[in-house]
């Protein structure tokens, strides 16, 4: 004979739906009061963002439109002009006339000829670097030198272990420096002569044997190519960022 299953009584199974919803209503309120505790806990926490203002053209119109901030406050744009030489205050109504390319002067601003001045022996290096990254392997490995792909391998690895420790050496080391010079450029003079001379031998490893005398010349050398990466780009870097405050 059939199975026949008895269906729950209406007013029973109206019960536990109501139950449910009280229970899922609950379980909501819940979590939202617990989000919104959440919310207010943070932004006691959290200062209150800041719209970001107008941008400023120069540092004169830095100090001329925004005389509420605090670092202005802190320093006069006399002290600017003397903390920052590399800017150029020319004006047309200024006391120093407007430089020959600047129509109304640079008031503030790094001239266009001190950024590529400074920007230019990053030409160079990249140059060098192009041609060590894209073929120095391939020429010590496949050509003549017939270097151990280990040993490449390996003073790949002890480079970058090295360059860990001596690039916030360098940075340390170039922010206290004193010097009549300043303490970015007797770093970036003795990179002009490091430099050419780590590149022209670590392409030159004919004066050597091939093989393990080889292998033991490019990896020298690849080390002294970190190192001169450290002597010139990390005091390169910190100087573009103090061409300007802003």
């Amino acid at each position: 004979s059939p199975v026949v299953i008895a269906a729950p009584a209406p007013g029973r199974r109206a019960g536990r739906e109501a139950g449910a919803r009280r229970c899922r209503r609950a379980t909501a309120m819940a979590a939202l009061e617990d989000a919104s505790s959440r919310g207010a806990a943070s932004s006691r926490q959290r200062p209150r963002r800041l719209t970001p203002g107008p941008a400023y053209k120069s540092i004169r119109d830095l100090y001329a439109n925004a005389p509420h901030e605090r670092a202005l406050k802190n320093r006069s744009l006399g002290e600017v002009e003397q903390d920052y030489p590399m800017m150029c205050f020319c004006s047309k109504n200024g006391p120093k006339r407007p430089c020959q390319f600047s129509r109304e002067g640079h008031e503030g601003r790094v001239p266009l000829r001190t950024k590529l001045l400074w920007s230019w022996p990053m030409f160079g290096w990249f140059a060098l670097k192009y041609l060590k990254v894209g073929w120095m392997k391939k020429f010590y490995i496949d050509d003549y030198p017939q270097a151990s792909l280990g040993i490449v391998a390996f003073s790949s690895v002890l480079s970058v272990l090295i360059d860990a420790f001596t690039d916030p050496i360098m940075a340390v080391w170039t922010d206290h420096m004193k010097s009549r010079f300043g303490r970015r450029r007797p770093f970036i003079v003795a990179s002009a002569i490091i430099v050419p001379i780590v590149f022209i031998l670590s392409w030159t490893p004919g004066v050597v044997s091939a093989g393990l005398a080889s292998s033991l010349w490019y990896g020298f050398f690849h080390v002294c190519y970190k190192l001169a990466d450290t002597v010139f780009v990390t005091p390169h870097d910190a100087w573009g960022a103090q061409l300007t405050p802003i």
